[in-house]
């Protein structure tokens, strides 16, 4: 049975993986990269771009350099956007730079 503190750091951890994905997605596109140019410049699999990009991936810490250097920034200022995101989200307020794409 999981405790209330093991379910909060889950609950957590989760918006942090949802938040940095789209901090990835939204960078990606800013650069103009395809997820399949993306993954080849990260050398990572193009499944697991996605599945980062969602949400649903935990990635290296070797992957997180990767994608940082294929986007052209730090893997600790990608970090910190997350995590502004995941205040602004707590507060209710729209993420900044979060934009909707179709």
């Amino acid at each position: 049975m999981k405790t209330p503190v093991r379910r909060a750091v889950e609950r957590e951890f989760a918006i942090l993986q949802k938040t940095y994905g789209a901090v990835v997605r939204q960078l990606r596109l800013q650069a103009g990269l395809s997820q399949k140019t993306m993954a080849q410049k990260s050398k990572i699999s193009e499944s697991v771009v996605g599945r980062i990009e969602r949400g649903h991936g935990n990635p290296t810490i070797t992957n997180l350099f990767n994608i940082a250097e294929a986007l052209g920034t730090r893997a600790s200022r990608m970090l910190e956007q997350a995590q502004e995101m995941r205040v602004d989200l707590a507060e209710k307020r729209r993420p900044k730079g979060l934009t909707r794409v179709r």
